[in-house]
This record gives structure tokens, sequence and C-alpha cells, in this order.
């Protein structure tokens, strides 16, 4: 492997004098002037610090063949096999390195130098194939040859190998530990001058050798010492400060908690049209073509990974001197480059950048890798690499060479099975064009995410030599194709539903048809489709006695209960929108609630009157009006109420300490319903169990879907749904077939004594979080016969927007949330609201006829978050969800985490900022952080404090003074009292280093 040699042997001159003078000055540094002596006691040869690594790494894992490299060479012509054997006795003679093995002494690691090491050459006969077998077969031989375990200690650390496919015709497999060279480039070479030079009777055209590479390893040693080391340390502690431990690119599948280094390879190639073009750029642009796509590949990285900063690795050999030049020996040593991109920057501008950080950086290579992590001292994490995760290295291969009779040339490579980083890109030329072989971690990828990224790095190249004076983030990654598929083609989920009526429509065709059917049951009463539509009507028609039509908001504060669903129903036949306000919210928070929405009217329960007393809002009683309203009329109140118009307005949490009003309209919901049913078909016989906190909106379908279709509604007891043996009872008494849990609770609930005599379950529908892998087997172990879907929306979006039936799985994955409901769009879009690659992390916004009309008596913040839909008609609109994910190779989604603040613990969505700022308001507070840990149960939230001298704080007071101005599931449940924050470089609170409580 050439590497970044080639680049330096390529650089202009006057970069070249630059970066000679730098090398000569650090040698003069270190040595004083003058030239090192290198005295050795082959008794007692230190490995080098390259060597020193592997070692370690062999002494954990004595049976991996992580560190196997390999070479394959076809032979075409008339090859005289024993002289090949004579030749490969010449070269491991020439070398040291290829005859030492590696041992302790004084439980220190030590080379040892063997006078003479036989290293056979086994040849293997494929004659007996044709030659349509003969790649495959080669191929899938020199794979299980590539996977044969070395022994450090007893060698030989070189096995040579040759197929015979005919009688002109062989295949020179070379496998060789990587401890003993970092590239196979000079064995070759010296390998057919000996071949030649026998076969012609002349001596070989070799220079003599000055040294071996146990000669460089204890200069090595002695150079790093004194000033120059000094200054190499200072140089990368600077370079390295604050730097990103993890370059976090999309995965397929979650990061395990220690590397198990089993890879793959993908190879592709570049059109040679585009490798030109390449070419001429570098050229244009006074760069070695290895800068250029050096360049590109971070610029994939960045727009992969979203990753303004990061570091990515690249090797350099240390074969400066004339005299290491002619030596096999691991000469190679790991440089990280930091990446740094703006946005903003011009390609152009990126590439000047690069040629002048590569020439910074080579000129400091000469601290050895292991000495950098050393003094980093990055944090250390079983699961990836420190420093950096992914690799990029540009080689000079042969490609094809005629010694003698004989042709060399290289047509495969083979699959060592393993891979040392997450991501490793070689890049060379052979006459189709640049090739590229990603050597990828199976941990983390899948072979279609690799042909994903190769096809847009082509993209992407192809964008920058048509104009490189693009903008970073303007460069196109996506084909036309590509961009059809994820904008349309997606997309198609138009329904041919009735949208024109409303939710009320279905249910009184269901009372008309089904009077005297089981409607709702809970456990003190039961009504039949026709009592319920009564009692609705009645309160209907006294709701339009007080002003109640469209658009009229009108406040519930009551508990889960036949009363609750009247009141619910009663709103929409007179017209209205319902406000459900939670019996548990702070009087503070209830009261900024209800002056917010102008509520005409609260509909309660008498023993909840003493909660709202003095906050000056017209109240009525349902459980002490009865004479009233039975005196009101039983018939349908005739409906004035339009699909535009508002079903109901749910608050939730705002970054600003105020909660905001979602308003959704009757299509919207209506749209979710019809949806439901079709996908999954509810009939007479069915139950769906109402347990969801009404203040949450997945209790809208809980309600009125099976109300609507002709099922029965159950109804559990206030507070519940927190009970899972109670939930177990409730299933079992009612013969629940449809149930709802977030994945916290459905956690708990699998894991109840006796739940799996539940069979009447024919799904379970999970939300408000993102669905544990484990849960998900959990359930299926319980529940085999029973269906398990994962749906995700905002309230912004009438619940649901997306569903996935979830399949057990034979390997831990992340579980997906699926494809758009009917009439809805998904996008995955940038920062400039163009379509991100599948695979690749986006920010997901959501358009069709399911988004609310938007925050009320917030235009603002309406016009903000629903923006102008770029891809669809003229007015329609976009929410943008604040989430991110990513589209699968099958077109699913995956649901990634916030971009910001906002987290969603147990289904309820909580905005961080709101907790910090309600604690920032307490006198004794001087700065506040809140974060959310995942735990068992779903995640708790914690709150980091710093006290405002002389102040002292104790958890027992900040719990009871959030209890007077938020809700309980937003109180933290544990604080941590610190004198300070931990800050990064630019003096931002360094939220990664929070202590754990």
């Amino acid at each position: 492997m050439s590497d970044s040699r080639d680049a330096l042997r390529n650089l202009p001159p006057e970069q070249l004098l630059l970066l000679k003078k730098r090398l000569k000055e650090a040698k003069e540094a270190a040595t004083g002037g003058e030239s090192l002596s290198v005295l050795r006691d082959d008794d007692n040869l230190p490995l080098s610090f390259a060597q020193l690594r592997i070692w370690w790494m062999g002494q954990l894992a004595s049976e991996s063949t992580l560190y196997n490299t390999s070479d394959t060479l076809y032979l075409t012509g008339p090859l005289d096999i024993s002289t090949l054997e004579y030749s490969i006795d010449k070269v491991v003679h020439r070398h040291e390195v290829l005859r030492t093995t590696f041992e302790q002494i004084n439980e220190e690691p030590r080379q040892r130098i063997h006078e003479r090491m036989t290293v056979p050459l086994s040849v293997i006969d494929l004659f007996h194939l044709s030659p349509a077998q003969h790649e495959l077969e080669i191929q899938r031989t020199v794979d299980a040859l590539s996977r044969q375990p070395m022994d450090l200690q007893h060698g030989p650390l070189l096995q040579l190998y040759l197929l015979r496919l005919g009688a002109q015709s062989h295949v020179f497999h070379i496998v060789v530990h990587h401890i003993v060279t970092d590239s196979m480039d000079v064995f070759i070479q010296d390998l057919f001058r000996y071949y030649e030079a026998a076969m012609t009777g002349q001596p070989p055209a070799l220079p003599k050798l000055t040294m071996q590479y146990a000669d460089f390893a204890i200069r090595q040693r002695q150079r790093l010492t004194g000033s120059r080391a000094a200054a190499l340390r200072d140089y990368w502690r600077a370079r390295l400060a604050d730097a990103p431990s993890l370059l976090e690119l999309p995965t397929d599948l979650p990061r395990p908690p220690a590397k198990s280094y089993q890879g793959a390879n993908y190879i592709f190639t570049l059109p040679p049209s585009l490798t030109d073009a390449l070419k001429q750029l570098s050229r244009q642009t006074n760069l070695t073509l290895f800068a250029t796509m050096l360049t590109g590949f971070q610029l994939l990285l960045y727009r992969y990974s979203g990753q303004e900063d990061f570091c990515l690795g690249t090797p350099i050999s240390q074969r400066f001197e004339e005299e290491l030049a002619p030596l096999v020996g691991l000469f190679t040593n790991n440089i990280v480059l930091r990446c740094r991109l703006d946005p903003a920057t011009r390609f152009m501008e990126l590439l000047q950048q690069v040629r002048v950080a590569l020439l910074d950086v080579f000129g400091h290579a000469d601290l050895p890798f292991e000495q950098l992590v050393d003094l980093v001292q990055p944090r250390r994490d079983l699961s990836y690499t420190p420093l950096f995760q992914v690799m990029f290295a540009m080689q000079e291969v042969l490609v094809s060479e005629q010694i003698g009779q004989i042709q060399l040339s290289r047509r495969m490579w083979a699959d060592s099975g393993q891979a040392k980083f997450d991501l490793l890109l070689y890049m060379w030329e052979r006459p189709e064009g640049l090739t590229g072989l990603f050597e990828y971690s199976t941990d983390l990828f899948k072979e279609e995410m690799l042909a994903h990224m190769a096809s847009h790095f082509e993209t992407l190249l192809t964008a920058i030599v048509d104009d490189p004076k693009q903008r970073l983030d303007a460069i196109p990654l996506l084909t036309e194709s590509e961009r059809h598929y994820l904008l349309t083609a997606q997309n198609q989920t138009e329904s041919d539903c009735d949208l024109s009526q409303t939710v009320l429509t279905h249910f009184e065709e269901v009372v008309r048809c089904n009077p005297d059917r089981l409607a709702l049951v809970s456990d003190e009463e039961q009504l039949t489709y026709a009592q319920l539509n009564s009692r609705a009507n009645q309160l209907a028609w006294y709701l339009r006695s007080q002003g109640v039509g469209p658009d009229v908001v009108v406040g519930v504060c009551v508990e889960r209960s036949v009363e609750m669903v009247v009141a619910l129903l009663g709103i929409l036949k007179a017209g209205g929108a319902y406000l459900p306000l939670g019996v548990d919210l702070p009087p503070g928070r209830l009261n900024a609630i209800l002056r917010d929405s102008s509520a005409a009217l609260l509909l309660i329960q008498q023993r909840f009157a003493p909660l709202l007393h003095g906050m000056g809002h017209r109240i009525f009683c349902l459980d002490s009006s009865h004479s009233l309203l039975d005196a009101m009329d039983e018939s349908n109140v005739p409906q004035e109420s339009h699909p535009a118009n508002l079903a109901y307005v749910i608050y939730t949490s705002g970054s600003t300490g105020q909660p905001k009003g979602v308003m959704n309209t009757q299509e919207a919901i209506l749209n979710r319903l019809l949806w439901m049913q079709r996908r999954y078909g509810l009939g007479a016989t069915d139950c769906v169990l109402q347990k969801t906190p009404f203040t949450f909106d997945v209790s809208v379908w809980e309600f009125f879907w099976p109300l609507m279709v002709g099922a029965r509604l159950a109804l559990a007891a206030p507070d519940g749904h927190k009970d899972p043996a109670y939930l177990r009872d409730v299933i079992l008494r009612h013969q629940v077939s449809c149930i709802h849990f977030v994945p916290s609770m459905l956690h708990f609930f699998v894991r109840q004594k006796g739940v799996e005599v539940c069979q009447s379950l024919r799904y379970v529908i999970c939300s408000g979080e993102e669905l544990p892998y484990m849960s998900q087997e959990l359930f299926f172990a319980r529940f085999p016969a029973t269906e398990l879907h994962n749906l995700y929306g905002p309230t912004e979006a009438a619940i649901d927007v997306s569903s996935w039936e979830c399949q057990r799985a034979t390997e831990p994955q992340r579980i997906p949330i699926g494809y758009p409901i009917d009439n809805s769009q998904l996008y995955v879009l940038d920062d400039r609201m163009e379509p991100v690659p599948s695979g690749v992390s986006g920010e997901l916004y959501i358009g069709g006829v399911g988004l609310a009309r938007g925050y009320l008596k917030r235009p603002e913040l309406t016009a903000a978050r629903f923006v102008p839909n770029p891809f669809g008609e003229a007015g329609s609109r976009l929410y943008q969800t604040g989430d991110l994910a990513r589209y699968r190779a099958d077109g699913a989604l995956e649901f990634l985490g916030r971009r910001d603040s906002q987290v969603k613990l147990r289904g309820l969505r909580i905005e961080l900022e709101e907790i910090e700022h309600t604690l920032r308001q307490h006198a004794a507070v001087s700065a506040a952080v809140v974060s959310h840990a995942l735990d068992e149960s779903g995640g708790q939230l914690i709150a980091y404090l710093v006290a405002r001298p002389p102040h002292a704080l104790s958890p027992s007071t900040l719990r009871e003074f959030l209890r007077h101005k938020l809700p309980e599931y937003m109180i933290p449940a544990r604080f941590v009292f610190m004198d300070a924050f931990p800050l990064t470089s630019s003096g931002k609170i360094d939220r990664h280093h929070l202590p754990l409580p």
C-alpha cells in the first residue's frame, strides 16, 4: 500500500520542498543535527510503535484474523514453479522482517529474527474446473485462505498460495500479517526481479539494503525524544482539543456494546469520464488526486452524518528516507485529520483548506498513532475505535505488468471478513476508472447501505466537477430517479374515502342501524348506542343554548367515565371543539390554559369544582345537572360543523414556558379514523379499551373509532392505565380486542404475571415513544398470535401519520415507524428542505389532510412550524416536526430522536426548556439544565442545578415549587447539584459531560 506516500510524491514542487524542509527540521530537532547510529542487540529487539499496538491486539484475540492482509495476482504465461519457490526463499532471506516472530522477554514483547525460515508455496489444483467456474471458485478460495489465523510466536507470518487454473494460467495469493508489513509492493517487486534474474541467468536488479526493519524500530524510538517529541505532542494536543470522539454515520444496525471486527467489502468503479474530470480538477487546483478525493469523501461524510466537525483517519508512509524505500516493513502511521466543514463554504474553498491542512498534518506525522491516543486520552468505548472510526486511503496499485514471459495483473481483492474500523475507503486507479473498496463493519452496515453510499459518492463527485464553486450544502447527492422515489413514489397515499362528512355522521348511522347494540361499558355502568346517543344529544342541545357552535372551544375537566364520553360527543354534536383538561394539572397551569383558550364553558364533575374556584369561567357540572339535561330533547342535533371546523384542542408543552394549544379539524380526525378502520377492520364483536388520559391525543381514536363503526368501547378506571394487573383483569372481563400502550408501559404489561391469558387481543397498538427491540420480542413471546403495530405521529397531525406491523426479528434492530397512512405525505429533508438519501438522517416533515389548523392564538409559531410545501400544490403546507428520521432500503421510516430539547416520556411530550425556564424562576437557582435519561421504565428526567449564593437547595423544596407550576409528569425524578456546569471550548454547556446521578 503506498497510501499518502503517493500524494507526497505528486505534490506540486513548492509544497514538496516545504514538506521536506519541515521533515528535515524535525529530524534535526530529534537528533541534534547528528546522524543516529543504530546499536542492535539481536537478543532484545524492540517492536516499532505500530507493531506494538498490533501485538497487544493479538494477545487479546490470538485466533483473530483482523490483521491478515492479502494480495492476489493473476499470472498468465509459462510459470516455472520451482524458480518461483527459489525466488520466495531469496526474498525471505533478503528481508529480516519476513522471518521474524514475536515473543515476550521479561514480560515485554520483542522481535526474534530467525537465521532461516522456510515459507512454503502451497499449490492448489483447479484444473478440474471449467473456465466458467473459475472466478467463483477463485474468490471463494482466496477469501477462505485469507481467514486463516497466524501464530505471532511461531510464524511464519507470510503465507503463499498458487492456484493452478491451466498450463499457463495461475493465481498467486499472498497473505501476510500486518505486523510484518503494510504493503506487498516491495515483496512482489523483489520476488519477480529474483524470478526474472533466475530465468535469464542475470543478477537481480535490486538495491543494496543498508538497514533492516528492526533498525528502523530502534531508530524510531531514538528520534521520539527531546524537543521534537515535545513539539509534536503540543501540536497534536492543540489540533485535537475538544474533537468529537465519534463520527455518527447512519447505521443499519444498533451499535453493539463491543466491536466484533466482523466485516465485508463493497467494490465500485467510477466512470472513466468522471475519473478524467477529477484529474483535470486536481491539475487546475494544483492538487493531487488524493487531496481531491479526500475532500470529496469528507463532504460525503458530512452530508451523511450532519456533523460539521469530525475526525478522519488516513495512513501515511514514513519511508521519507531513501534507505527505507527498498524495505519490507510496517512503515505506515495512521494520522488524524480534523475535518471542519461550514455548509456555506464553496467546494473550491474547501479544497484549499484541505491542502493547507494536509501540509500541516504531514509535517507532524511522525508521532506514532499509539502515542497520540495516549496523549489525547479520548473517551474509551469498546464499541468504537479511538480518535477516528472512518479511514480514507488512496493506493497506487499494480494493475498489470510484464515480467519476462509472464503477464501480472490484479483483478480480484480477497474479502477477509474483517473490518478494523466502522468504514474504510480504499481508492485506486484502473483502466476502467477510479475504483473504490468500502471495507465496512457488518455490526453496523448492510450491503445496501454501501451501495447507496457509493452511488451518492459518484453523484456528488459528478456535481463537483460540473461546478466546483457550489456551496457544500447545495451539492446534490440524489439522482433524479432517487429524488422522484423519495418525494413522489413513497407518498402515493391518496384514498377514495369520503371526507365531506364527520365522525358524528358515522356514529349516528350506527345508532340508526343498531340502536340496541352495546356501545359503552365501564366498571359502573353500560349504555347501548341509542342510550349514549340520547344523552349526548341532550347535552348538545343544552350547549347550543349556551352559544356553542362551530369553532367554539368547550373545556372538559372530568375523570375517565361515561360522563367524559357523553361530554365529548355532546360538544361535537353541538358543533364545538373540546378542550381536555387533566384533573391533576396544577391550578396555575390550568388557569393559563383556560385563559389562553378563551373556553366558552367548562364541563366538570362536581368534585373538581374547587380546582377551578376563582378562575372566572362559566362552569357546568355534569353529575349534578341531571334534571336539567333530562328535560332536553333527545333527538339528533342538526350538524352545523363542516370538515374544516375544529374537533378538539390539545395543549402540549412549550419551550417558552407557556403551553400551546393545537387546533385539530374534523376532516383530519375523520381521515385518521377511516384509515384505521380500513387497515384493521373492527367489527361488532370487537372491543377497544379506552385507557389513555384524554389530554393525550391517542385517546381520540380510542374514543371515536369503535363508536363510529359499531364496536364496543370499554372504559378503564381512572388511573387504571398505570396498573398492569388491573389491565389484565379488565381485558379479560370485557374481552378487549384492541388496546394501546406507550412502549414503556407495554414493557411492564408483558412482564406482568398471567397476561398471556388475554387471548382476546387481536391488535396491540404502540405509539408515543420509540419501541425497543426487546419489548417487541418479549411481546411476541407472550402473544405469538396477536398483531403488534408501531405508529408515529405528533399532535399537530391528527394523532398518527405512519404505521408499521411488527414482526419477530432474528437480530436486534431499530423498530421502524413504517409508511405513511392514507392521504399523508412524509418527507425527510435537510436544512435547505431538500430530500436526503435513503439511510441518511434528516428532519421529518408531514403533509396531507391530517395537519392541524395551527396553534391557537399563536400565528407566528404557526407560520414557523407549518411551512409552505415546496413539493405540493399551491397553498399546501408541511408540518416541521423537529424529529429526526431516515428511510430504510425498503422504504420504511425509522425514528432517530429529536433535534431539539423536546422529549417524550411515557407518551407525553415534554419541552425540557420549559422545565429549565420554570426552575430558573426559583430565587435560589442560578442555572438549570434538564436532561432525559433512558431506563427500563421508559426514562426519567434529571435536573442539574447551580445554586445562587448564599442560598441552599434541596430536592424536596424544588419538587414542591414545581408542583405549583408544572404537571407531575414534568417534574424531574432526580436533582443533581453542582458548583458549575462543564463547558465546551466555545463556552456552551457541555451536556454530554454532565455526571450521571
